[in-house]
C-alpha cells in the first residue's frame, strides 16, 4: 500500500515581491478552506495551520517565509485524489519559501502514527528555467511515507537543510529525501533511521546533482537492496540516456557516513549504471568526509561502483576520506566494476568478510577490461579478505598506485594485493604481511597481465609471488629480505635490512597513518635513492619531493 509523504514541490516565482512572513498558530491539520482562505490567514487574531501557511504562500509570487513555534505539527488529511493539490495529501510548496522552527529537539513536522494512509505521489516540475529555492530550518521532519521520497520529495529544485533532522522515514526509493537536483544544501543537518525498500535509504538522486554538506551526518539508514545511505540512478530512460553526475562536496566540516546498511551492495553509497560520484572537500583543511561501520551484504561496504560495458564506465572519485570499520562479503570498502580514482584516502580496519579485497575489490564487467583505477596518496592499514587481496583484489582491472602506504593487511593470498589486471607500482612502501604480499594473477578473461614495481620499498619479510609470468622493475626497489619473484634487477634494486631501512607506522604531522621513518642520525638507503624517471612531485603525505631527487617508498624525508 503506497503512503503519505511531505512532498516539497517548488516552482518559480514571476513576481518579485516584498517577503511576507505567515505565523502558524495550530499544530493540527483542518481543512484549509473552512473558513475560506484568504491571501494571509495567518494573522494572531485567527487561526493559521502549517498547511493553510503554504497554500497562502503559494497564492503570493515571491520568497516568503513561515515561522513555527515549539510542538509538533501533525499533519491528517489523507486523499485519494491521484494528484495533490496541498489542501489535503503531502503539503506542496510551489513558489520559493523558508520553512523555519525553534530547533530540531523543539519544532517537528510528522504524519499522524494512527493514520494508513494511502495516496500516489505526483510532482511538478518547475515552471521556469530559474531554479527556486525551498530552506528548511531547525526544526525535524518525520514519519513521511512513500514511493519516491519517504519525506521529502524535491524536482527541479534547489534544497537546503539547515540544522534540520529527518528520521523515521520510509520509501520505496529515497527513504528521507528523492531528489532531481540540481543543488541539495546540507548544513549541520542529520538523516538518520530511513528506510528504501528498494535503494536509498536516506538519499536518492535520480538526476544529476550537487551537494554542498557542512557537518553533515547520514546515519544508521538502510535499503533493501543498494545504497544503504545515497544511490545515485544512473541512466535514464532508454539505454545511453545522460548520465546521473553527482557531486558531494563536504564545506569546512566534514561528512558523517555512519552505520548504514544495504542488503546488496554499497553499505553507504551505491551509483547504478551510467553514473558519477564526486566526492571531495573544500578548502583542503577541511576535516575529512568519513566512512565508518556501513555494512553490505554482497559488495561494497561503503562504496558501490557498476558499469553496464567497457564502453560505458560508471566512476566513483573520492579525495580526502577515511574509510574504517567498513564490512561487505566482498570489497569490505569499495567494490567497483568501472572507474576509480581514490586520493589522499585511509582504509583501516575494513573486511571482505567471505571474498576478496578487503578494503577494495575491483572488478569486470562480462569479463572485458574496464577503466583505469587509481590509487594516489593513500595508506591502507589492517584491512581484510577471506580470499584475495587484504588489501586490493583486481580480476582483470587496471590498477595503477602512486604515493601509498599498506600496513598489517591479511589474506590468504595477495595480503597486500592480488591482480590479474595490468598493475603499475610506484613510490609504494608495505610492510608486515609476510610471504604472499604482493601476488601477481592470472584470468583468462585477459591472460597474462604486467605487473610493474618502481621507487619502492616492499619491507621486513614482505615477499612478492605470481601466478604466472614475471613482475617488472622500474629500478629504485628497496627490499629487507630475500626477493623472490619481485623482479629484482642488481644495480638498479637493493637489498638492506630492516634496521636499516627502518619503516615504521606513524602519522608525521600527517592526517593518515603511513610507513615512514623519523628523521635521525642514520642515513637511510633510500633517501635520493629512487630513479628519476619515475619520481612523483608528493609523497604519501601530499609533501613536496623538490630536493633534486626523490626517495624511494611513499614517505619523502623533509629537509630540517
Amino acid at each position: 500500500m503506497l503512503k503519505s509523504i511531505i512532498v516539497i514541490l517548488l516552482t518559480i516565482a514571476t513576481t518579485p515581491l516584498l517577503a511576507v512572513d505567515y505565523f502558524v498558530t495550530r499544530n493540527d491539520d483542518p481543512n484549509p478552506a473552512s473558513p475560506p482562505l484568504t491571501l494571509n490567514p495567518c494573522q494572531p487574531s485567527g487561526g493559521c495551520s502549517l498547511r493553510q501557511a503554504i497554500l497562502a504562500a503559494n497564492k503570493r509570487a515571491g520568497a516568503d517565509r513561515i515561522v513555527l513555534r515549539s510542538g509538533t505539527y501533525t499533519l491528517s488529511r489523507t486523499t485519494s485524489a491521484s494528484e495533490p493539490d496541498g489542501l489535503a495529501g503531502p503539503l506542496w510548496v510551489n513558489d520559493e519559501l523558508e520553512i523555519t522552527g525553534l530547533g530540531s529537539w523543539e519544532t517537528s513536522i510528522r504524519w499522524d502514527n494512527n493514520l494508513h494512509h494511502a495516496h500516489p505521489v505526483l510532482v511538478y516540475g518547475a515552471k521556469s528555467t530559474l531554479t527556486p529555492r525551498l530552506q528548511i530550518r531547525d526544526l525535524t521532519i518525520e514519519h513521511g511515507r512513500g514511493v519516491s521520497g519517504g519525506c521529502v520529495l524535491s524536482r527541479g529544485a534547489e534544497l537546503a537543510l539547515t540544522g534540520v533532522v529527518i528520521e523515521d522515514c520510509r520509501a520505496r526509493d529515497g527513504g528521507a529525501i528523492f531528489s532531481t537536483g540540481p543543488i541539495i544544501t546540507l548544513n549541520n543537518s542529520v538523516l538518520r533511521y530511513n528506510e528504501a525498500s528498494n535503494h536509498g535509504g536516506a538519499l536518492y538522486f535520480s538526476r544529476s546533482a550537487t551537494v554542498i554538506a557542512s557537518l553533515a551526518s547520514i546515519a544508521a539508514n538502510s535499503a533493501l537492496n543498494d545504497g544503504g545511505a545515497v544511490y545515485v540512478e544512473g541512466q535514464y530512460g532508454s539505454f545511453g540516456s545522460s548520465p546521473t553526475n553527482v557531486v558531494w562536496r563536504s564545506e569546512l566540516h566534514p561528512s558523517h557516513f555512519l552505520d548504514n546498511t544495504a542488503g546488496r551492495d554499497g553499505g553507504a553509497i551505491a551509483l547504478g549504471a551510467i553514473s558519477s560520484l564526486n566526492l571531495f572537500r573544500f578548502p583542503i583543511t577541511t576535516p575529512r568526509a568519513r566512512f565508518e561501520r556501513n555494512i553490505a551484504g554482497a559488495k561494497g561496504g561503503a562504496f558501490s561502483v557498476v558499469s553496464l560495458s567497457p564502453s560505458v564506465l560508471t566512476k566513483l572519485t573520492m579525495e580526502g576520506a577515511l574509510l574504517k570499520d567498513n564490512a561487505a562479503a566482498t570489497g569490505g570498502a569499495i567494490a567497483a566494476r568501472g572507474q576509480s580514482v581514490i586520493v589522499d584516502s585511509e582504509f583501516v580496519s575494513n573486511a571482505a568478510q567471505a571474498g576478496a579485497g578487503g578494503a577494495i575489490y575491483l572488478d569486470s564487467a562480462s569479463n572485458a577490461i574496464l577503466g583505469n583505477n587509481e590509487v594516489r596518496q593513500s595508506s591502507f592499514n589492517s584491512n581484510y579478505a577471506s580470499l584475495n587481496g587484504g588489501a586490493i583484489a583486481s580480476v582483470c582491472q587496471p590498477l595503477n598506485m602512486r604515493d601509498t602506504s599498506l600496513w598489517a593487511n591479511s589474506g590468504p593470498s595477495g595480503s597486500a594485493i592480488h591482480s590479474s589486471g595490468a598493475t603499475s607500482l610506484v613510490h609504494v612502501s608495505t610492510r608486515n604481511h609476510g610471504p604472499s604480499t604482493l601476488v601477481k594473477g592470472y584470468h583468462t578473461a585477459c591472460g597474462n597481465q604486467t605487473f610493474s614495481i618502481a621507487n619502492s620499498i616492499v619491507g621486513w619479510v614482505d615477499r612478492c609471488a605470481s601466478v604466472s609470468g614475471a613482475f617488472s622493475s622500474g629500478g629504485g626497489n628497496f627490499y629487507s629480505a630475500s626477493t623472490p619473484g619481485c623482479g629484482f634487477v642488481s644495480g638498479l634494486d637493493f637489498q638492506h635490512s630492516p634496521a636499516l631501512i627502518a619503516i615504521e607506522p606513524n602519522t608525521y604531522g600527517g592526517e593518515k597513518t603511513v610507513l615512514g621513518w623519523s628523521v635521525d642520525t642514520l642515513v637511510r638507503p633510500q633517501v635520493n635513492a629512487g630513479n628519476a624517471a619515475y619520481c612523483s612531485t608528493v609523497d604519501v603525505r601530499g609533501l613536496p619531493r623538490s630536493n633534486g631527487a626523490c626517495d624511494s617508498g611513499a614517505f619523502e624525508q623533509q629537509p630540517q
